[in-house]
């Protein structure tokens, strides 16, 4: 499971660089810490944890786009 978190996280990585967003910006929006954020790009933590902050985030009617 741990090449499913590392491809997760390196897209997450590649998506948020792309539209321009800092790590701090990403985490704020996403009611997570940076270091948490940062080892989900890297692939060393579970994805669980970002996945549950944007189903919340879907769940409050905000287009998960915003936060990327």
């Amino acid at each position: 499971m741990a090449g499913e978190h590392t491809s997760l996280g390196k897209f997450l990585r590649k998506l948020r660089i792309d539209r321009g967003k800092l790590l701090r910006t990403m985490s704020n929006k996403l009611g997570i810490s940076m270091s948490f954020l940062s080892s989900v790009e890297n692939g060393k933590k579970s994805t669980e944890k970002l996945l549950s902050a944007l189903r919340r985030a879907a769940d409050l009617g905000k287009p998960l786009d915003l936060f990327f």
